[in-house]
């Protein structure tokens, strides 16, 4: 039988896979759309571990998952615009 939250667990962690790739060519290229495509999938991850957070019933640390997740995302959409 399946866990739950499995879903939610593989999106977390093929999101981080997913970003350290795309950081480690970010790094060698030099290339601001990996980057920004770094950024977004670490949003991902956060917001995956607040609801499996919240969803545990471990409400305040969820609150602050989610919160990170959206700072890091108006700071992206801030950099993005100037």
């Amino acid at each position: 039988m399946r866990h739950p939250f499995e879903r939610l667990m593989l999106w977390e962690m093929v999101s981080l896979g997913l970003a350290f790739l795309f950081g480690f060519i970010a790094l060698i290229r030099g290339s601001f759309s990996f980057m920004i495509m770094t950024l977004f999938l670490l949003i991902i991850s956060l917001v995956c571990n607040g609801m499996l957070l919240l969803y545990t019933n471990r409400s305040p640390l969820a609150l602050k998952q989610i919160l990170r997740g959206v700072l890091v995302f108006i700071i992206i959409v801030i950099l993005f615009i100037q």
